[in-house]
């Protein structure tokens, strides 16, 4: 009887650790005999994110296509915002590539999955400064730093695109260094000695990449913001004096729309990788073993980016109305010939 009540009793202040630490309520579960492992079906993972990728995949060839073999006199982008394009649809297209790959050939190569999160996180932040470009386009700036901000954006996004690719980069040699270590042949003391002197800059560099994550989200919330206000004031102040509505207007309600969008798109895609991220480590990788659900966010994501891309950008979208026009001519024109004959 003691021994039951001294069992019930471990039992409960278990279960209230757990409804206090994450980390403490999967080891609960694991004690009870329940494998707690959250992952996503193979068959649903191909259903879902096979259509979808190869989608995708079309759609930033197209957008390339489009930058790579502009016509002449017409679609011109200034700088820098065919290098925001160049960089966005590249690693977007990486992105789908790899996935796609992954859909019909599972694999878990170390180097690979570091160069897709690499990809990732370069065309998050490539998502950032095309927002906050537009923000320095059309918003008239008010304060010091809008102003700086307006006359340098050129140089100061190349220097953030170069920045970020250093920083993504970093941990490269470093991750090298600590997997030859480890296959090495060398003694045990001479391993555990290269590692413990590695933790410090890999740990300084994790926690700095997430730092600029996190400041990347903040800068793509509040020029969204701002872009938007600014819309909204301006649209009133229109209605009230009738003023008519121009072609310009259209296009800075177009990209901001579409810009909004993808910050909303941004945001929920930010918050699922960090809450992946803390799941994973607090149940001891039992969350996602797969990355089924990694891939199946990121296709989702991929796709959400290029109709906003597709919609917000005329470049792309007219050059897509003039495909679609020529094919339907040509269309017509075998129809008739297959009804005179």
């Amino acid at each position: 009887m003691a021994e039951e009540q001294d069992r019930l009793l471990f039992k409960s202040r278990r279960l209230l650790k757990a409804m206090v630490s994450p980390e403490e309520w999967f080891r609960t579960l694991e004690i009870a005999g329940v494998a707690m492992e959250v992952s996503m079906n193979e068959l649903a993972f191909k259903v879902l994110n096979g259509p979808v990728s190869i989608l995708n995949l079309v759609a930033y060839v197209f957008f390339a296509f489009c930058l790579f073999c502009q016509r002449d006199g017409t679609d011109v982008l200034k700088q820098p915002l065919r290098a925001l394009l160049v960089s966005l649809v590249t690693f977007m297209a990486t992105i789908e590539i790899v996935t796609v790959v992954y859909v019909f050939y599972a694999f878990s190569h170390f180097y690979v999955m570091d160069f897709l999160l690499f990809g990732i996180e370069c065309s998050f932040t490539t998502v950032v400064w095309l927002n906050v470009f537009y923000f320095s386009q059309i918003v008239p700036p008010q304060s010091t730093f809008s102003i700086w901000l307006k006359r340098n954006i050129k140089c100061t996004v190349y220097s953030v695109m170069i920045f970020d690719k250093f920083l993504f980069l970093a941990d490269i040699p470093l991750i090298l260094l600590w997997q030859y270590n480890i296959n090495s042949t060398s003694t045990s003391s001479n391993t555990t000695t290269i590692q413990d002197f590695l933790v410090e800059p890999l740990a300084v560099l994790y926690f700095s990449r997430l730092v600029y994550f996190l400041l990347s989200l903040v800068v793509m919330m509040a020029s969204s913001w701002a872009t938007v206000s600014y819309l909204r004031r301006h649209l009133k102040n229109m209605e009230s004096s009738r003023s008519p509505f121009t072609s310009s207007m259209h296009r800075q309600l177009r990209v901001t729309i579409t810009g909004s969008l993808q910050a909303v798109l941004y945001f929920l895609c930010t918050t699922w990788f960090l809450l992946a991220h803390l799941l994973s480590n607090i149940s001891h990788g039992r969350f996602d073993s797969n990355s089924y659900i990694f891939f199946t966010v990121m296709s989702m994501y991929c796709f959400g980016t290029a109709i906003n891309v597709g919609v917000g950008q005329s470049l792309f979208r007219n050059r897509a109305v003039g495909w679609w026009h020529k094919v339907s001519d040509i269309s017509i024109l075998r129809r008739t010939s297959v009804t005179n004959a």
